[in-house]
């Protein structure tokens, strides 16, 4: 399943570049501390955070992140955007909170 499968099916909204939703992430990580996503995620994964900064962009690609979840509405400043489409992160926000889009989301297999 592609990122862009995702945000037919789920109520998410793309905050970055349409070709970046080409994708088919590898699991995912939940969590704001950006040390432990540095040391847990993993390369493909999709990360679940209402962490907004720029600094999540730089974690992103140092770990291979294949998009970015917003959750609770939360949206990126417009520097987090662009530096995100500049280093082909997706990203995308749902009103969801993070225990009920990482449930729809293994729900539809990505694990």
């Amino acid at each position: 399943m592609t990122l862009r499968e995702l945000l037919d099916i789920l109520p998410l909204e793309n905050l970055g570049n349409e070709s970046d939703l080409d994708r088919s992430p590898k699991g995912g990580y939940v969590g704001d501390l950006l040390s432990n996503v540095m040391r847990f995620a993993k390369e493909g994964n999709i990360w679940i955070t209402v962490q907004t900064h720029i600094n999540v962009i730089a974690v992103a690609t140092l770990v291979g992140i294949s998009c970015i979840i917003f959750p609770c509405g939360v949206k990126p400043s417009e520097e987090t955007i662009a530096k995100a489409r500049e280093e082909h992160i997706a990203l995308l926000s749902t009103e969801l909170d993070a225990f009920t889009i990482c449930g729809k989301i293994y729900e539809l297999g990505i694990r």
